[in-house]
């Protein structure tokens, strides 16, 4: 259960390392599964830290960010937020539309490709991929690379196909 406080409060089981985001009601600074505020705030010292190893990830829903396990959408898109994130330093973004994530449907190629050409950084798709056509679609917009999981598990996609037709 979330601890409500006051965004100058700060209670007995709050350090003094922690804050409270009045965005999404977060106490703490070291999960990046919080609102798009939270996670800008965070990004930029891993990726001075860590350079171009920190790869950053964007839930979508209906082209907004999804947060807080999917439950909450931030009033932010994803193309705004990608932008920062940009700005911030990162060289690569996930980018996940859950409205198709382990749906086997095929991906969001509009909103993927609208993200890819809205930014000058790496994407790497995520969701709703089914069959080597659907790599090959992710390829063709753009994509720096994709995530297929649920496909490879019910054998919809062979590995080997796909790296001998990527390739």
């Amino acid at each position: 259960k979330r601890e409500k406080m006051h965004k100058h409060q700060r209670s007995k089981s709050v350090s003094k390392k922690k804050t409270y985001c009045r965005e999404c009601g977060t106490i703490g600074n070291a999960s990046m599964q919080t609102c798009p505020h939270c996670a800008s705030t965070n990004i930029a010292p891993l990726v001075d830290k860590y350079k171009e190893k920190i790869v950053v990830g964007i839930d979508a829903k209906d082209g907004y960010v999804a947060y807080s396990g999917w439950e909450k959408l931030s009033g932010k898109t994803a193309i705004d937020f990608a932008k920062e994130v940009e700005k911030l330093g990162a060289k690569t973004i996930i980018y996940t539309d859950i409205a198709t994530d382990g749906t086997l449907m095929g991906p969001s190629l509009k909103s993927t490709k609208e993200l890819i050409s809205s930014v000058d950084i790496d994407i790497i798709a995520s969701g709703g991929v089914s069959s080597l056509s659907d790599i090959m679609d992710i390829k063709e917009i753009g994509a720096e690379g994709v995530i297929v999981g649920k496909a490879i598990y019910e054998g919809k996609v062979e590995l080997k196909e796909v790296f001998e037709s990527v390739n």
